[in-house]
């Protein structure tokens, strides 16, 4: 490989304890970036599934011991932490700041002695800046420019003591949603350094299993509904529990829940309640979950809200059409009534009739689903995402 002589190093900063959605965009954006213009380091906070993924693609990637980020989320020690980053937030805002160098202190020096004295360009804050602010210490350490994406309407605690120093650290914000993009304007941070880039979907080669013999479903369940995201509240499987518990033709139906989390065990306990246990499968996490979605009928995506809802597009490169809420990025991605339908999230009535219109409806199914597969893959490309992306970058260190 050639490489230009004005490559630059960026480093990535990743917080996510379980691996998801974010997890999985940084890495294709990674992959399809000019290696030649760019060195990718990534830091994790948690070793999970996806760490290996990196190495295999020739990622330099580091997992780091952090206070506030430690991968046994449930210590004493860290509800300690919890209970007193809250309190300083909250009632003694000007702390916000110096408590955060503290508690990230360790972090912030392991980071610097895995780059062994190696200059940094950028540093990029990959979920958003109220989780990984740390990053931006790192990045006046190094004298380097720190940017951030934005991929969710998560601020905790963000104060204005954060959205202060953000404002003087903080050069780009790339948002993954319009809805997303303002609600962090609403937050104090500004609206003429944030680029609105839409993730990027690698289309991959996939084959349709048997998800009766897998799954050992019902024999007479003929439309078979899937779910894929992590098992935590924000994802709305209960929820989808309770409306698929309405839909009128429910003995002719199963529904394969793909994911891990949490709240295993509480929606098992929800299906023996709602009587639909016998037609409901929770799989755990499984690589194989595209050709779940590719040999289902139907995808839906229940969140309370949702970032942007980067499975509704491989979904639609399945040629699976999705029923999702009209909450964030799926109302950005979805033409309803088009090639998807939009519910209102807690309306589990509404999602119910949503499920059956199409389940009882073969003709009506298949014109969503192909109408999904012609207009939504073409518009979220990994290309047209790390191009965009990498622009921003330039743009942003020329100024």
């Amino acid at each position: 490989m050639s490489v230009h002589p004005e490559r630059k190093r960026v480093l990535f900063l990743e917080t996510g304890r379980h691996g998801g959605g974010s997890f999985h965009s940084l890495h294709q954006t990674i992959c399809a970036l000019d290696k030649a213009r760019i060195e990718p380091i990534v830091f994790f906070t948690a070793d999970t599934y996806h760490t290996e993924r990196y190495r295999e693609s020739g990622i330099e990637c580091h997992v780091i011991d952090d206070h506030y980020y430690p991968e046994d989320f449930s210590t004493a020690r860290t509800n300690r932490l919890l209970k007193w980053r809250k309190r300083i937030f909250l009632r003694w805002d000007r702390l916000t700041i110096p408590f955060l160098r503290c508690l990230h202190a360790r972090a912030i020096r392991q980071m610097a002695s895995k780059l062994r004295g190696r200059p940094v360009d950028i540093v990029h804050l990959n979920n958003t800046p109220y989780r990984n602010l740390f990053g931006a210490f790192l990045a006046e350490r190094l004298k380097a420019v720190c940017t951030s994406h934005v991929r969710s309407t998560n601020s905790g605690e963000f104060n204005a003591q954060m959205a202060e120093y953000c404002r003087k650290h903080i050069k780009l914000y790339v948002t993954i949603a319009r809805e997303t993009q303002d609600y962090w304007v609403s937050k104090g941070l500004p609206e003429d350094q944030m680029e609105l880039i839409y993730n990027g979907i690698e289309e991959q080669p996939v084959s349709k299993i048997d998800l009766h013999k897998e799954f050992n479903l019902p024999s007479s369940a003929s439309h078979i509904i899937c779910a894929v995201g992590m098992l935590i509240a924000i994802k709305g499987h209960a929820f989808l529990l309770e409306a698929f518990s309405k839909c009128t033709r429910l003995e002719h139906a199963a529904l394969i829940i793909v994911g891990q989390g949490p709240l295993e065990e509480e929606l098992k306990q929800r299906c023996r309640q709602l009587g639909i246990a016998d037609r409901v499968r929770l799989t755990g996490h499984r690589p194989d979950a595209r050709s779940i979605i590719a040999s289902s009928d139907l995808h839906v995506l229940p969140s309370t809200k949702e970032p942007f809802g980067r499975v509704i597009v491989e979904s639609a490169q399945a040629g699976v059409a999705t029923i999702a809420t009209a909450e964030g990025g799926p109302a950005e991605i979805i033409a309803d009534g088009i090639d998807g339908l939009l519910v209102k999230y807690g309306d589990a009535d509404s999602l119910a009739r949503a499920i059956d219109e199409l389940i009882n409806s073969p003709t009506r199914l298949a014109q969503l689903s192909n109408a999904a597969l012609q207009r939504i893959p073409p518009r979220y490309t990994v290309e047209r995402n790390a191009e965009e992306f990498w622009s921003a970058l330039k743009s942003t260190l020329a100024q």
